[in-house]
């Protein structure tokens, strides 16, 4: 009878810890609808290596891949910098050779959603 009880005792004392435990975790999920951006995501339209490229010598040249928006098509002006096809996947296209004085006219331009250097 003695065993039976601390048997039973040590069932309710671990399943008090997997709750204890578990709770939070279940309680920490993020509240973010499928297929949309969470707190994590950065809203910006180049990133902070370009930015830093577009600041200085506009003769210097570069390679960043272009995330187009939905539906849009590369700017004529920049096709002569396109390499390789459209990068179907991110809906993406990666410029060779860009000179950094048109990186100001990338984040004018409507057609393009953000823009990364590529390493």
């Amino acid at each position: 009878m003695v065993n039976f009880c601390r048997s039973s005792q040590r069932v309710l004392v671990f399943i008090a810890g997997l709750a204890v435990f578990w709770a939070p975790a279940a309680l920490a999920q993020p509240k973010v609808k499928p297929g949309l951006p969470n707190s994590f995501v950065k809203t910006y339209k180049m990133d902070d290596v370009v930015a830093a490229r577009s600041r200085g010598n506009p003769l210097h040249r570069g390679t960043i891949i272009v995330t187009l928006a939905d539906g849009a098509e590369l700017p004529v002006q920049f096709r002569l910098f396109a390499r390789g096809g459209k990068l179907g996947i991110i809906n993406s296209v990666v410029l060779e050779d860009l000179p950094n004085g048109l990186l100001s006219q990338l984040a004018r331009n409507p057609a393009i959603d953000t823009y990364h250097v590529c390493v």
